[in-house]
C-alpha cells in the first residue's frame, strides 16, 4: 500500500542451536502470508517468488556464533538483500562497525557474492540491494564513507 519494494522483517536474535519445529513452523507461516500478500506465492517449500528472500547479514550471523561465510553457503539461493556493517568485540558485547573494522574476513564472501557464488545460483554475481548499516549515530557519515571505501576495494 506504502509502494516500497523491499520490505525487511527481523526474526530477532536467536542462535541456529535455538530454533525448535514450533519456531522454524512459525517463522515459514509468517513469510508464507508476506509472500501470499505480496505475489499470491508459496514460500519457503521451496521459495519461488521473486517477491521474497533473505537479508544476508553477515556481522549478524556473526553475532549469533554462526560463521558469516558458512551461512553464506547455505542461504545463498534465499538472498536477494544484503546488509553491510561489521562487528567487533569487548568482552562478550558485541559492537558494530563499519565494514573492515571489525572481526569478519570480507575478501571471500563479497569474491562469492559478485561471482556467481557457490552453486551458480546468480547467473553473474549477486544482483541485489546492497545496504550499508552503519549504526553509531555518532560518526554515521564517517561510518558509512568508510564501510563503502572498503567494500569497493574489495569488488
Amino acid at each position: 500500500a506504502a509502494g516500497a519494494e523491499v520490505l525487511r522483517i527481523f526474526a530477532g536474535w536467536v542462535g541456529a542451536s535455538q530454533y525448535t519445529d514450533a519456531t522454524f513452523a512459525q517463522i515459514s507461516g509468517a513469510l508464507q502470508a508476506v509472500g501470499e500478500h505480496a505475489e499470491d506465492a508459496r514460500l519457503l517449500e521451496p521459495v519461488t517468488s521473486p517477491a521474497v528472500g533473505l537479508n544476508f547479514d553477515p556481522a549478524n550471523f556473526r553475532h549469533v556464533g554462526e560463521d558469516a561465510m558458512s551461512a553464506l553457503m547455505v542461504t545463498e539461493p534465499l538472498i536477494n538483500y544484503s546488509h553491510w556493517k561489521d562487528v567487533r568485540y569487548e568482552g562478550d558485547e558485541p559492537e558494530y562497525c563499519a565494514v573492515g573494522e571489525g572481526v569478519i574476513d570480507w575478501q571471500p564472501i563479497v569474491e562469492a557474492l559478485v561471482t556467481s557464488g557457490f552453486d551458480g545460483y546468480w547467473a553473474s554475481g549477486f544482483d541485489g540491494y546492497w545496504a550499508i548499516e552503519y549504526e553509531n549515530v555518532a560518526d554515521v557519515e564517517r561510518g558509512a564513507k568508510d564501510s563503502l571505501e572498503y567494500l569497493k576495494g574489495l569488488v
